[in-house]
């Protein structure tokens, strides 16, 4: 497979990603609103069994919603509880980011270099699909000739070049 070919996978597989994720949440919302928590159904096709779907009750979780709040009332009342740091302003730490990205390495805006606590690093390369407005309608196309497949296997792509 050349180039071109990858490239054409990447943008249809892309498309697809999206309609599936959109046909996904669709029937979770069709589910929620037709079973109770607890319920089971066999999902079949054409007599074969495709795998159960169940409605799960939710989960039970406690979370601090206000941080602020939830430390005040604990140094009041439980004062053994609270610890008191140091905290560095969040405009200087991004300053400082920011500062660092530019000179590549630990550097403070004035420039001073070797900031301990401070890693710059690249990160890896990943792939960027910006789809063409009918992109979704030349997929559909693509589905519907043969130049994809949903199983996986990738046929050649007529016209591909490198």
């Amino acid at each position: 497979m050349n180039l071109k070919d990858t490239a054409a996978m990447a943008a249809a597989l892309r498309v697809l990603d999206e309609r599936v994720k959109a046909a996904r949440t669709a029937a979770n919302a069709d589910m929620l609103a037709a079973a109770d928590p607890g319920d089971r159904i066999t999902a079949t096709h054409d007599g074969q069994a495709l795998g159960s779907v169940s409605v799960t009750t939710g989960r039970t979780t406690a979370r601090v919603t206000d941080p602020a709040a939830f430390a005040a009332w604990c140094a009041e009342h439980y004062p053994t509880e609270v610890e008191h740091r140091p905290v560095v302003r969040e405009s200087f730490v991004r300053a400082v980011l920011d500062a660092s990205k530019h000179a590549g390495q630990a550097a403070m805006p004035d420039g001073t270099l070797d900031v301990p606590g401070i890693d710059v690093a690249e990160g890896d390369p990943y792939v960027t699909v910006r789809l063409a407005p009918n992109a979704a309608e030349v997929v559909a196309d693509m589905v519907r000739t043969g130049a994809i497949r949903l199983d996986g296997t990738r046929p050649a792509i007529e016209g591909a070049q490198q």
